[in-house]
């Protein structure tokens, strides 16, 4: 196939793919060659000048995205892949997972996609052991992601950062600070113990009841798990003098009831929340 064809042109094969798999299957991807930038400007970064033994710091896959390009959250939607990473480490280093931040929804044709333009940063927590013995570590990553426009390219490279081993807390790196702060603020935080959050199955959609307490005017939902919610269908969001009220359409996928619908429910302002609802379905009417 060639890169200049449109994604409507191979919206059939899409669909199989989602029907074959997960719906995290992707077609029409072309291999990169390592190092190439294919749209995208990738640097690792930390947010500290230095190593402190046994400390924690956090290393970051910054992505610059050229317009109207975009990779992927941890589910992709109705089509795509997450970026993964492997991480080259000194021996004794532990790394956590990536932390996603909020995604955004990405209509595309007949099918919606969850993940993030223009600048991207993926945090991951690096725990340093309690005795380093050189004065200088170097911290590598190899990177595999898809970036995707009217095509997808599937993408990977290698990365990495020398950085120097010191027994004082070290400064910030006040370049990127604000980068780790401002992504910091988009991480789904825990949902606040008040709040109460149900699933009401109606059959063909499932109302997302949040009491929170107070007034919400819109949220919008985005679940964590795949073939559970028709990710191209619009969602109803009403507002309620204690919360607020998401409709979401349940996908054809789902074939049989489940006991959570879990995700994140952005709110207003852009606040970020990780979601649990209990799913409550409807009594058969008795004969």
């Amino acid at each position: 196939m060639g890169e200049r064809e449109t994604r409507s042109g191979i919206l059939t094969v899409f669909l199989l793919c989602f029907l074959w798999g997960n719906g995290a299957l992707v077609a029409h991807a072309r291999e990169a060659a390592p190092g190439a930038t294919n749209h995208t400007r990738l640097r690792l970064v930390s947010d500290s000048l230095a190593v402190e033994p046994g400390r924690m710091l956090r290393l970051g896959l910054l992505f610059d995205l050229d317009p109207h390009w975009h990779i992927y959250w941890i589910n992709p939607g109705d089509s795509g892949e997450p970026p993964s990473v492997s991480w080259k480490l000194p021996p004794g280093f532990q790394a956590g997972g990536i932390e996603w931040p909020a995604p955004e929804r990405l209509p595309n044709g007949p099918l919606t996609d969850y993940g993030y333009e223009g600048r991207v940063l993926l945090m991951s927590a690096i725990r340093a052991p309690q005795r380093i013995s050189v004065q200088n570590v170097m911290l590598a990553a190899d990177v595999r992601w898809l970036v995707c426009s009217d095509i997808c390219i599937t993408a990977k490279t290698s990365v990495s950062l020398d950085l120097p081993v010191q027994h004082t807390t070290p400064r910030a790196d006040a370049q990127v600070a604000s980068l780790f702060r401002a992504t910091g603020a988009r991480l789904p935080r825990p949902a606040p113990v008040r709040w109460r959050i149900i699933a009401e199955d109606e059959g063909k959609t499932f109302q997302i009841r949040l009491k929170a307490g107070a007034r919400i005017t819109h949220a919008s939902f985005f679940p964590l798990d795949f073939n559970e919610v028709e990710n191209a269908k619009p969602q109803n969001s009403v507002p309620l003098a204690t919360g607020v009220e998401v409709t979401v359409y349940k996908s054809d996928q789902l074939l049989k009831p489940i006991g959570q619908l879990r995700g994140v429910l952005t709110v207003d302002g852009g606040r970020a929340y990780q979601v649990a609802a209990t799913v409550q379905h409807a009594s058969p009417v008795a004969n």
